[in-house]
């Protein structure tokens, strides 16, 4: 049975393509009795099908009607062919229109290859000397580098820096159905399922009216099939649609165009304030700058990481649910976006990623919310952890990051500007633009959109109506290694995070105490780290153990433990405000998840700001929203 429209499965694990393959590169699916290729030259049918069935050569040689980006849909994603040639194409076409400046290809798919057997094919085309496939082959592997993990939700991958996929793995109806209404239009449809014959709930009427809905008079579609069913579905639809010629002995293809225009185009921006320079407004400098735009960014700190970010050792961990719902995937995007996006930058840079892995013990777990293992196992299978006897949890490809180097490291780009020591007083929108202004009416910056990342600015200010941040502050402990213990080589966390020995030191991270920042709590704070310490260790209470240096820092959570992603809405930002709120945004309230969810984060600012694609659904968009606290204090609930 599918998936009802607009609701998860109880799990996140995905049913297996079941394929076996005829000859070499060749694979036929069990599922449905057919075949992936009919063609004895699959890469020619692929650019006769989609590449010119869609016009995409002559498109790109023709100016947009404004700079951006060029969106892709195929449903059926199947070995990424096709997506591999529209790649290489987009990178080898000569005279492409500078105003086309980035490839955003979406593919769908429910039942994902599996590795092994994708690597297969992906050596035959590579092999064969007829198919003349050398020149993408980085391509492929980078695809296949990045083809693990592939739990269903959406999946960004940037794989250069012009082209972002983004592999959506689940029901195509329903993820159709979750995109948020305000997304931007396809400009081309691929329709690559099998055959209608065999995969009827690929082709129903419902579904291609759901094409029509994220299509204007841009959009082209373009699919092998002929048949009848489809060419009068689609004209159900509102498509204009062609019988053309078909690939070799099928005789005939399909081809369409979408003749309204439905979707209302934002005012095109090119410059941004960011506040705060932590993770999560570097990683928005650094969305921001991929897209051209200039940044600059603003904090009252001395340097980088000066809030919650300021602390040695930061780990990456999964936030786990008990229920497969739309914040437990949006936790589970966000942690396999950063885990692919510190392991590219790791290669690019000279960044030191720790991929040491993470032992999460039941001490560090929520004892009023304890995770129930059998439903972890149900919901998140086993690929991204594995659940211990003892009841600790193994997570192999977790690891450590320096959160400071990492701050540095996203802004090298010329487009961002930091700008330290300097504190707002005041911000305000002149029409066109937001300022900020220091205490003597100094213009600290200027530009057309504002994102606001540091908490206590937002609170500062009451930005956010009816949102009530909650602070904690966390004090870490730099030690020197223990004589006699043994010293982990992975993080332990328990009753605290205990982090790899590091120039003959350790971190021990941290306390929580509710409260703002106050030194006085910093000698009681590093007393219970050593305490707890020599608990998790059993170490007798006398044991010599010497503090080197204390790190205390402010957190920010709101009230229902959820960050605070994206553009702000008139009716929930005070009077004062209202009046540029379309160019305002908010990335703040990590909490303790922060490395694992603001690279996401800033990922949907920028989308949202330059009107691209979103890497989430619309119902994860609304429990982000930042005007979330207003809705619901107008619908009577209390959170």
């Amino acid at each position: 049975m599918p998936t009802p429209p607009n609701k998860l499965a109880a799990s996140f694990m995905t049913e297996p393509a079941m394929l076996n393959m005829i000859e070499p590169g060749k694979p036929r699916s069990e599922r449905f009795d057919d075949i992936y290729s009919s063609s004895d030259n699959p890469m020619g049918e692929s650019e006769h099908v989609f590449i010119d069935g869609n016009r995409l050569r002559q498109r790109w040689q023709v100016s947009p009607d404004h700079p951006r980006q060029f969106l892709i849909a195929e449903l059926g994603f199947g070995t990424g062919l096709n997506f591999l040639l529209t790649a290489r194409c987009w990178q080898q076409l000569e005279h492409r229109h500078p105003d086309w400046r980035h490839l955003h290809y979406v593919g769908y798919e429910r039942f994902p290859i599996d590795k092994s057997a994708l690597e297969e094919i992906h050596s035959a085309w590579r092999s064969s000397r007829s198919s003349n496939c050398a020149d993408f082959d980085s391509l492929s592997e980078q695809l296949l580098a990045n083809w693990r993990f592939l739990l269903q939700g959406i999946h960004r991958i940037r794989l250069t820096q012009d082209i972002t996929l983004d592999l959506v793995i689940g029901d195509a109806a329903q993820y159709l159905g979750l995109r948020p209404p305000y997304s931007p239009a396809i400009d081309a449809w691929y329709l690559d399922g099998f055959s209608p014959r065999v995969n009827s709930e690929l082709w129903q009427e419902a579904l291609l009216k759901q094409l029509a809905t994220h299509s204007d008079k841009h959009t082209s579609l373009a699919t092998y099939s002929s048949a009848g069913r489809v060419r009068r579905g689609l004209r159900a639809a509102g498509f204009d649609v062609s019988r053309s010629e078909g690939w070799q002995h099928k005789r005939h293809m399909i081809t369409a165009t979408y003749p309204e225009s439905l979707k209302r185009r934002q005012r095109e921006t090119q410059s941004a304030l960011v506040v705060g320079a932590g993770l999560a407004g570097c990683f928005t400098a650094n969305a921001l700058s991929a897209r051209g735009f200039r940044v600059t960014l603003i904090d009252g700190g001395m340097d980088f990481g000066a809030g919650a970010s300021g602390i040695p050792q930061l780990s990456l961990r999964l936030r786990l649910f008990n229920e497969a719902n739309s914040m437990a995937q949006f936790y589970l995007q966000s942690y396999l976006f950063t885990l692919r996006w510190l392991i590219q930058l790791q290669q690019d840079t000279n960044f030191e990623w720790h991929a040491c892995g993470i032992r999460q013990l039941t001490s560090a777990m929520n004892r009023r919310k304890p995770l129930n293992f059998e439903k972890l196992a149900h919901i998140y299978g086993d690929e991204v952890f594995t659940l211990e006897q003892g009841q600790s949890i193994w997570f192999r490809h977790g690891g450590w990051v320096n959160p400071v180097q990492l701050c540095q490291a996203l802004t090298t780009s010329a487009g961002i500007a930091p700008k330290f020591n300097s504190h707002i007083q005041r911000i305000e929108y002149n029409g066109s633009n937001w300022r900020c202004l220091d205490q003597n009416d100094k213009q600290l910056g200027i530009a057309e959109n504002l994102v606001l990342a540091s908490p206590p600015l937002v609170d500062q200010l009451s930005l956010v109506n009816a949102a009530k941040l909650e602070f904690t502050v966390g004090t870490s402990s730099r030690i020197t290694t223990i004589p006699g213990v043994k010293l982990n080589s992975h993080v332990e966390s328990g009753l605290r995070s205990v982090f790899p020995e590091q120039k003959q030191t350790q971190l021990i991270s941290a306390t929580y105490t509710r409260s703002r920042l106050n030194q006085a709590l910093v000698t009681e704070a590093s007393a219970e780290n050593i305490t707890a310490l020599r608990t998790m260790l059993n170490l007798s209470a006398n044991s010599p153990i010497e503090c080197l240096e204390n790190f205390e820092r402010e957190r920010a959570n709101p009230a229902d433990r959820l960050p605070m992603i994206g553009r702000l809405t008139e009716a929930a930002v005070p009077g004062a405000f209202r009046r540029g709120c379309e160019y305002l945004y908010i990335n703040t309230g990590h909490g303790s998840s922060g490395l694992a969810t603001c690279p996401m984060a800033g990922e949907i600012v920028a989308a949202q700001i330059t009107g691209e694609d979103l890497p989430a659904t619309s119902e994860q968009l609304e429990l982000l929203s930042p005007a979330r606290f207003w809705q619901r204090q107008h619908r009577g609930h209390k959170y």
